[in-house]
């Protein structure tokens, strides 16, 4: 077994986006193979983060105090920049306070024993932290979840916020050097990989392909009852700007001529969701279900007959998917929305508003026979898309570098 730190500067459970499922399963399963030690922030709450990590064999966690939450004046603003300029080389930027605060942490926990390889969760750490481990020559991985500088300047042409451009501008300086502050860059997609090289072409990076999966064991159809009423469900954190974008637009241009189809059907949208307002344009509608935040998605999948990605924006995981097709439920899509998962012909693919209705009036007419095209699409997850599988295949990546490094 290996010893492997991994830092997560957020919170990643309970998990219910896709950067933090991604967490949860690499910890998960890679605590069967190694000794982890998790760098994380500290939280309000914990009490439910705790028993889970408690309940892992070969995990530690380090706690990083939380001191953004506390009122900092103007001088001690101008220090931390100065600390973190000293140990960064990067005078120009804001300082982390994650990295401000757990710099000594994860340095002491160096010197206490001896790390074959760390793991960063985040393309800031990676930036911030990479000096750090480089001098104590230990191999760096990058779990790029998306390609940050595409995803930022996307939010900044559709919001007009200049701080995005700046954020696309930083990650774009950090992606283009990924040659020489990482050992191993582990994309969620073929696209992004092709993306990351091109930015660091002609210079090689080792980038390998691990796709985002789901726990078949946990996530199972059932036999539905029949219905004459298409149960449509939206399934994603309401917190992701480029979900909040999809359903306005769902809402705007698909929703009405879904109503003149004639068709009888129910909208019902879940996921992670802290500020409830900014979907009101939502909740007075009569044939939506505005429901947010829930403790389990499983009911909502058994009920639902078809899943919708109205994905217009946005770059990375495409875990709900997967999910979706694990509960046996079909998928209308935006070709964004599906960009890297295999092609199945449960997957409806629907580029324009007309298309999309024409894709749910199509799964409407099958009636019982959707039952079919969820089968196919759970045999297509179990062959590719299940964490046990993917996090061996992260696993022998990990292995690789450890052995070249040493």
């Amino acid at each position: 077994m290996k010893n492997i730190g991994i830092i997560i500067p957020y919170s990643f459970y309970p998990p219910m986006g896709g950067g933090s499922l991604r967490c949860y399963y690499v910890v998960k399963e890679m605590s069967k193979y190694h000794n982890l030690v998790l760098f994380i922030s500290e939280q309000e709450n914990m009490s439910e983060f705790i028993p889970w990590i408690q309940s892992l064999k070969n995990v530690r966690y380090v706690l990083i105090p939380n001191s953004s939450i506390q009122k900092r004046t103007i001088l001690n603003k101008i220090k931390d920049r100065i600390k973190s300029g000293i140990h960064t080389r990067r005078f120009f930027e804001p300082a982390n306070q994650f990295f401000l605060d757990g710099f000594g942490f994860i340095q002491a926990e160096i010197k206490r024993q001896q790390f074959d390889i760390f793991i960063c969760e985040n393309l800031e750490m990676l930036m911030l932290f990479n000096r750090l481990l480089k001098k104590y020559q230990i191999p760096i991985v990058y779990e790029a979840h998306n390609v940050d500088s595409d995803l930022w300047l996307q939010m900044h042409l559709k919001t007009g916020n200049k701080d995005f451009l700046d954020y696309s501008k930083s990650a774009h300086s950090t992606e283009k050097n990924l040659n020489k502050i990482s050992d191993l860059v582990v994309t969620v997609t073929q696209d992004d990989k092709i993306r990351l090289a091109n930015l660091n072409s002609p210079n090689y990076v080792n980038i390998e392909v691990v796709e985002s999966g789901v726990d078949t064991d946990l996530k199972y159809p059932v036999v539905k009852k029949s219905s004459e009423i298409l149960q449509i469900l939206f399934c994603g954190s309401l917190e992701y700007e480029p979900n909040y974008e999809g359903l306005v637009w769902f809402y705007k241009d698909v929703l009405p001529l879904l109503r003149i189809s004639k068709i009888a059907f129910k909208v019902t949208v879940i996921g992670k969701l802290v500020n409830s307002d900014r979907y009101n344009f939502l909740k007075g509608a009569t044939d939506i279900d505005f429901i947010g935040t829930v403790d389990s998605v499983n009911k909502y999948y058994h009920n639902a007959d078809v899943s919708i990605v109205p994905l217009l924006s946005g770059s990375g995981i495409r875990l709900k998917i997967t999910e979706s097709l694990s509960f046996g439920v079909p998928v209308v899509s935006t070709p964004l929305g599906a960009e890297g998962i295999k092609e199945n012909h449960s997957i409806l693919l629907a580029d324009t508003a007309k298309e999309f209705v024409d894709a749910l009036i199509y799964l409407y007419s099958l009636g019982n026979e959707r039952e079919q095209l969820g089968k196919d699409g759970r045999e297509m997850v179990l062959k590719y898309y299940d964490w046990k599988s993917l996090m061996s295949k992260f696993n022998n990546h990990i292995l690789n570098v450890i052995k070249i490094r040493s």
